[in-house]
């Protein structure tokens, strides 16, 4: 039984997204350069590739945050949110965060899923936007 069974009607018919998960992307950043292209529509072409679709805010989100040294950072950043059904799509889509980030020359990308948020960073092993494109 899916989450939205109980309010089924012959008026009208649902269809089920899934999950939402929220990105927060540095809004200066997605303009930038990146194989022939921007980091913005790297990005919609990944999250079209592999997620399906996604909407996002132009208008920026303000910031601000302490790391854990104790400094504080203001940022912009544009706010996205993709939909997808099922778990197997999550960690393709965390791998692409941490590219992302690793490309932009930032620490991290602000996630949400549900009532959860988090911080996706790239490590050593983090694979390169290129890599992931050519998988596609």
């Amino acid at each position: 039984m899916g989450k939205w069974d109980e309010f089924s009607s012959e008026r009208y018919t649902i269809q089920d997204l899934g999950r939402v998960m929220p990105f927060l992307i540095p809004s200066c950043k997605l303009k930038r350069p990146f194989a022939g292209s921007t980091i913005e529509d790297i990005l919609h072409f990944l999250i079209k590739k592999h997620i399906g679709a996604y909407t996002y805010l132009p208008i920026p989100y303000a910031g601000t945050w302490t790391d854990e040294h104790g400094e504080t950072f203001y940022d912009e950043s544009r706010e996205y949110r993709v939909a997808f059904l099922g778990k197997e799509r999550i960690p393709l889509l965390l791998e692409i965060f941490a590219a992302l980030a690793k490309e932009i020359g930032e620490k991290c990308i602000f996630v949400g899923a549900g009532q959860y948020v988090s911080t996706i960073a790239p490590t050593n092993a983090t694979r390169s936007l290129q890599e992931l494109i050519a998988q596609t």
